[in-house]
């Protein structure tokens, strides 16, 4: 982009198209040490990241200010043509079926394609989750600059920000990183385990959000909106209900998530491998449904000022919360099954969660006698050849993760 700038008159259609958001933020290098981090914090069951104080997550409204896409539309679903073209010599593919929405420029900003990222970073991030995982594809660069909003103890320095773009737009362009630690999976981590409420940015929108493009506020009515989400094959479903303190309402403990089980599996292993020419809305129609309805499924609570939770939220949190570890680690490995057992009971004892050290702290960071969730590492050096993580030091994360390893990002 630097080389070869875009023309007065492709940016003129790019924004007829929806996307000048886009445009408008730019590429951003991604820190894999900190995706990897959030990715091992990650809950396919419901979509939200597991921190020490409930739960968070990448929601509608995120998708919408910090990259000013569309999401309050049409979904992104039709006719598989299961065809992809090739744009360059770095293995990225670009699906065909996607022309079929750009031949009508500015009927394209008609649709959800905002909802379509959340969708596949969802979808991506509960693949990353598997024990055989050993990348994450998808709008990962999306979930950096939401982490950096949140967690700003991650976050590099930004120079002063004009407000006429989309928030993301702050992170372009150099950035300083003297004063925060980054790509260290071993420091995302003591971090993450620091985290408190109080410390965590749940609105880090109020103050601005009036300042940014009305692009960043588009789809206002939905950021709230229990629906599901849609983009071809993939169906992933976004639960606000969760994470009412991103809204600025109380937290209560949240209903049972309708979907079953087996629906919720089926809806996980569902791919486009040999589905040429299916027709994803029909395929999809009780879903599609939900989404037509989606103004009418908005979760209400009550306004605070601060930040508030039921006084059996965090009980009730953590026993789900040690139960879908067991879930989300299921292993044959007893040294992993150990370690997610020992972090299950360090978690009950809610108190204990602000002891933990940082890497601000003067304090050794003990990090041995943490679990041991990434197998992916494992699996990858068996494969190079080299030695497991466990006989490669005295640690049992292993050199390949203190320096900043972890799960590949594939584009």
């Amino acid at each position: 982009m630097k080389d070869h700038p875009v023309s007065g008159r492709v940016e003129g259609l790019i924004h007829a198209a929806g996307f000048s958001g886009i445009l408008q933020t730019g590429y951003k290098y991604v820190d894999h040490a900190l995706i990897t981090a959030l990715v091992e914090r990650w809950r396919p069951e419901t979509h939200t990241f597991h921190l020490p104080f409930g739960e968070t997550t990448v929601t509608l409204q995120d998708v919408n200010v910090l990259w000013g896409l569309p999401i309050d539309g049409l979904p992104i679903s039709g006719a598989d043509t299961g065809c992809t073209i090739f744009p360059d010599n770095a293995n990225s593919l670009i699906d065909v079926k996607f022309l079929d929405f750009l031949v009508d420029l500015p009927a394209c900003s008609g649709y959800s394609w905002g909802g379509a990222v959340l969708a596949l970073l969802y979808k991506n991030l509960c693949n990353a989750t598997a024990p055989n995982a050993i990348a994450i594809t998808g709008p990962v660069a999306l979930l950096q600059v939401w982490a950096w909003e949140r967690f700003r103890c991650f976050a590099p320095a930004v120079a002063r920000f004009q407000y006429n773009a989309p928030l993301a737009a702050r992170w372009k362009g150099s950035l300083t990183c003297t004063d925060v630690s980054t790509h260290c999976l071993r420091t995302y981590r003591s971090q993450l385990q620091s985290m408190t409420e109080a410390t965590f940015n749940w609105r880090p929108y109020d103050d601005i959000l009036g300042r940014l493009p009305d692009i960043c506020r588009s789809g206002m009515g939905i950021w709230r909106s229990c629906c599901p989400l849609l983009c071809y094959s993939v169906v992933e479903n976004h639960y606000p209900q969760r994470v009412m303190r991103q809204f600025g309402m109380f937290q209560y403990i949240p209903n049972p998530i309708a979907i079953d089980h087996n629906e919720h599996a089926r809806l996980h292993s569902m791919n486009r491998s040999g589905k040429t020419g299916w027709n994803w809305l029909s395929r999809h129609a009780p879903y599609v449904s939900q989404w037509e309805a989606r103004h009418q499924n908005l979760v209400r609570g009550e306004l605070i000022t601060s930040v508030g939770v039921a006084n059996d939220y965090m009980s009730w949190y953590m026993e789900h919360t040690s139960e879908t570890m067991g879930l989300i680690h299921r292993s044959e490995d007893v040294d992993v099954i150990h370690g997610a057992a020992y972090r299950a009971l360090e978690m009950s004892n809610v108190p204990q969660y602000t002891q933990y050290p940082t890497h601000l702290s003067q304090e050794p960071v003990d990090l041995v006698s943490y679990p041991r969730t990434q197998r992916v590492g494992r699996h990858r050096r068996r494969a190079r050849g080299g030695t497991n993580v466990e006989e490669a030091g005295t640690s049992s994360w292993g050199p390949n993760f203190e320096t900043g390893g972890g799960i590949r990002i594939r584009w």
